[in-house]
C-alpha cells in the first residue's frame, strides 16, 4: 500500500513539474509578430531561467546573483553573444 502511496505522489509532482515547465515555456514561446529584439529577449529568458522575458524580469535575475556573488547568468549570457541586448 505505501509503495502505491509512493508511486502516486511521485507521478503527481512530474505532472506539477510538467505543467509548470509547459506553462513557462508557453510564456517564452516565439511569437509569430516577434522581432529580433524579442526573440532576443526570449533566448536571455531561457538561459536566466526567468519564468518571462519582460526587461525588468531579465535584468533581475543576474542582479539578484550578482548579490550573491554569482556571474554565471551574465557569464553565460556573453559566451553566448546576447549581452549587446538590453
Amino acid at each position: 500500500m505505501a509503495d502505491r502511496r509512493c508511486a502516486a505522489s511521485s507521478a503527481s509532482t512530474r505532472i506539477s513539474s510538467t505543467a509548470h515547465d509547459a506553462a513557462r515555456h508557453s510564456a517564452l514561446r516565439l511569437r509569430p509578430n516577434d522581432d529580433a529584439a524579442a526573440i532576443t529577449a526570449s533566448m536571455v529568458a531561457v538561459v536566466l531561467g526567468t519564468e518571462e522575458r519582460s526587461l525588468e524580469a531579465l535584468w533581475r535575475a543576474p542582479l539578484i546573483g550578482n548579490a550573491e556573488g554569482k556571474s554565471t547568468g551574465i557569464d553565460t549570457i556573453t559566451r553566448l553573444g546576447l549581452d549587446e541586448f538590453h
